[in-house]
C-alpha cells in the first residue's frame, strides 16, 4: 500500500504524521498518565493557559471539567487555540 499526500508546510505534515500515529498505533502516542493533585499545573497546558485560568480562580483540576467550551472562551485571555488545548489535555487524562 502506497499513501501519498500534498502539505502546503510543515505544519500540516506534523498534523497528518500525528493523526497517522494515533490510527496505528493509539497507545505509543500519549500514554495515560497519574495526577498526584487537583492542581491544574499537574496538567501538560501552556504557561499562558495556566495563567489565563489562575487570573480567573479556576486553579483545580475539578473546576475545570465543569466547564464547556462556551465557559472556556468566556475567560480572559482563552481564545480557540487555548480552549482546544484545554479540551484535548483533558481528553487524554479523562476519556
Amino acid at each position: 500500500m502506497r499513501l501519498t499526500f500534498e502539505a502546503n508546510n510543515i505544519s500540516e505534515v506534523r498534523e497528518l504524521h500525528q493523526m497517522l500515529t494515533r490510527l496505528l498505533a493509539p497507545e505509543a502516542v500519549e500514554p495515560k498518565q497519574i495526577l498526584r493533585g487537583d492542581d491544574i499545573s499537574e496538567l501538560p497546558l501552556s504557561f499562558k493557559t495556566v495563567n489565563a485560568l489562575k487570573g480567573e480562580n479556576i486553579t483545580q483540576i475539578s473546576q475545570l471539567i465543569r466547564l464547556k467550551k462556551d465557559d472556556l472562551l468566556r475567560v480572559p485571555n482563552i481564545g480557540k487555540v487555548c480552549a482546544q488545548e484545554i479540551i484535548d489535555v483533558l481528553k487524554l487524562y479523562f476519556k
